[in-house]
């Protein structure tokens, strides 16, 4: 075979033993492997899942060939995460995939010399995840989320274009993740520039849910907003039924709660964000230190709408609204 075939066949990882640049850590012939510790389960955060391994594809990686991936899942209970991440340890990871605050700091913790992506950072300076975005300086990069006090202006701006003069609303806390304290400190820090009144309420479990919905509606609450959080998408068919049984309209920073049946969402392309990952993966087999790689911020923002339950809460959403709309719901 000539030399320029030969290279035109090999994977990246080949690539590199052949040239002399092999990855971090990495054995001359041996395959990556990457350790991917996901906060939720594989019907919640699969899809997610695949979208990182096709963007590993698109980059020329052959699962098998060029890596192999070593999955766990904390199926939305966030105390499971410490022992997985100490599994993933005893694996001889060359860079390891997260997706939450929780799950990074776990791994953080498990395998200190092993650099981390995360593809969904909650404030990764407040976490202690990174010294600035710019120059994380530790063990992770990846992709950050927009703080939740940042995308309040717009989601209640949205609330309004259904419910006017929309000014009380509430928003669903999970007590045992590390990140909901910057969620909700951002969003009540926001709430008087937004010129709402914002209730809080934690819960520590997924049984909590349907009677925090019974809280808000209690309260008097216009609307809730659903905090992107590990646990609500794991849960989302239970928070959407939830909110549906007080009919209480709910915004959610994911997606997928409103395809269970919510109201309305608005937030980040949470799978664009683990697409990216695969780059911050490929960066690192290459030889990248995670604590010069920047953080990035999410440049692409998705709204989708729920008609059939805007008609179940008796609301009328304006043609203005649904032209605006990414993903409507029928």
């Amino acid at each position: 075979m000539r030399r320029r075939d030969l290279i035109a066949s090999l994977g990246p990882a080949s690539l590199l033993a052949l040239v002399g640049g092999e990855a971090r850590g990495q054995p001359r012939g041996r395959p990556a492997a990457i350790g991917c510790l996901v906060s939720g389960s594989v019907a919640s955060h699969g899809s997610y899942v695949r979208t990182f391994q096709k963007g590993l594809r698109d980059l020329g990686y052959a699962e098998g060939r060029d890596h192999v991936l070593h999955l766990r899942w904390g199926e939305g209970r966030l105390e499971r995460l410490p022992a997985l991440a100490e599994e993933l340890a005893g694996l001889g990871l060359d860079v390891a995939v997260t997706a939450t605050v929780a799950a990074a700091l776990a791994c953080n913790q498990a395998m200190p010399q092993v650099p981390i992506v995360s593809a969904t950072i909650v404030d990764p300076i407040g976490s202690g995840l990174a010294q600035s975005l710019a120059r994380p300086g530790g063990n992770v990069t990846g992709m950050s989320l927009v703080s939740f006090g940042t995308l309040l202006g717009k989601q209640v701006a949205l609330a309004r274009e259904l419910i006017a003069g929309a000014d009380s609303f509430g928003i669903l806390i999970n007590a045992q993740n590390p990140a909901s304290r910057f969620q909700k400190n951002g969003a009540l820090e926001a709430a008087p520039s937004a010129g709402i009144r914002l209730h809080a309420v934690e819960i520590d479990r997924p049984e909590a849910i349907a009677a925090s919905m019974r809280e808000f509606a209690d309260r008097g609450c216009d609307v809730v907003l659903i905090p992107t959080d590990a646990l609500f998408i794991t849960e989302r068919d239970r928070v959407a039924a939830a909110a549906l049984a007080a009919r209480m309209p709910i915004i959610s920073g994911f997606r997928e709660v409103v395809e269970a049946g919510g109201l309305m969402s608005y937030g980040t392309d949470i799978a664009e964000n683990w697409r990216r990952a695969a780059y911050f993966v490929d960066r690192l087999l290459r030889g990248a230190r995670p604590a010069d790689l920047p953080i990035e911020q999410p440049t692409r923002y998705e709204l989708a709408l729920n008609l059939r339950t805007a008609r179940l809460l008796g609301l009328t959403p304006p043609t203005t609204l649904v032209a605006l709309t990414d993903q409507v719901i029928e």
